[in-house]
């Protein structure tokens, strides 16, 4: 995740919403299933995944890529 109070959300250390609470109680239920854990990724060190949406939306594509090194120059 790229934003840390949606970290500390998930990670009940935010009040939240009525609503929002009910979908945070979801989702935590879903990682438990998935032994897995939410950290906080710095944007800097997350900059491939940061780049993906802003180039989606700068053109008509439907691109897939399974790696990185397929990726046009721009995002990499």
């Amino acid at each position: 995740m790229d934003s840390l109070m949606e970290v500390n959300i998930i990670k009940s250390l935010l009040q939240s919403t009525r609503t929002l609470k009910q979908i945070v109680y979801k989702i935590e239920g879903n990682f438990r299933n998935l032994q897995c854990e939410v950290i906080h990724c710095f944007r800097e060190a997350n900059a491939v995944a940061d780049s993906l949406p802003r180039y989606s939306i700068t053109g008509d594509r439907d691109e897939k890529y399974s790696r990185e090194k397929y990726m046009p120059n721009t995002i990499r």
